[in-house]
């Protein structure tokens, strides 16, 4: 299919090298260099790529790369890779943080020339997938499971500006939705980063029981997080009379 060179790097992260001039982590000049679910990042010399580079799944932090959308690429992008370090397995790694672009990417069961993409473990030995999909590079962090991590009841008063956050922890990112009746003004507004606000300046009292539903991703992968959620709306101390002499 056009992505198989002399020299293929296959789930891997290249990061934080040199060169004397370019290709501060790829230089690829006699020979054609198939990149595929690979990290070419933090190079302190030179560009990420220089020469015959190709590849699929590909994400580099200074666009010299040549990857594309189209080819499910992401160029000029951070990865966000910690430092350095001893992360499990026989040598040091760099893990993507929680939120990197590098993560939940790449499809089960995804191949290219035969190879496959999203294998069983990652260099450390620890189990692919850790989300809904396999991450590009040679790091998979353990994730925290997908949840609802604000608490499931508020309290409001009514005549007074209210507002609450809902919050979320997991990839990808959640849509969020909310069913049940709300306070009069009162508004359930979805902010698309894993976090939606309740909010508004309530007129009426009462009791109301709503349902938070957090769905992460789509299809057969879409993991669902339901929260039963209590918001109280009651009235306010009465106002101090203003005595003046």
């Amino acid at each position: 299919n056009g992505f198989h060179g002399a020299v293929n790097v296959v789930n891997s992260t290249v990061s934080g090298n040199t060169a004397m001039q370019d290709g501060g982590g790829i230089y690829s000049v006699s020979t054609l260099t198939a990149l595929l679910a690979t990290i070419v990042a933090n190079s302190t010399s030179g560009h990420d790529c220089s020469g015959a580079v190709i590849g699929r799944w590909n994400l580099d932090d200074d666009g010299s790369c040549g990857f594309t959308a189209t080819n499910h690429g992401q160029s000029g992008v951070n990865p966000e890779l910690g430092p350095l370090q001893n992360n499990g397995g026989p040598t040091e790694t760099q893990a993507p943080a929680i939120g990197s672009p590098a993560l939940n990417r790449i499809p089960l069961g995804t191949k290219e020339n035969g190879t496959t993409l999203c294998p069983g473990t990652d260099q450390r030995g620890v189990a692919r997938p850790q989300g809904t999909k396999c991450d590009i590079g040679a790091v998979e962090p353990v994730l925290p499971p997908p949840a609802i991590t604000s608490p499931n009841h508020a309290a409001a008063t009514v005549g007074v500006p209210f507002s609450f956050t809902v919050t979320t922890v997991g990839t990808p990112t959640p849509s969020i939705t909310e069913k049940g009746t709300l306070p009069v003004h009162v508004t359930f507004v979805h902010h698309g980063n894993g976090t939606a606000v309740i909010s508004g300046e309530p007129k009426t009292t009462g009791v109301y029981h709503l349902k938070i539903t957090a769905n992460f991703g789509q299809a057969r992968t879409r993991y669902t997080v339901i929260q039963a959620f209590t918001l109280r709306a009651r009235t306010g101390p009465p106002a101090q009379a203003t005595r003046t002499r």
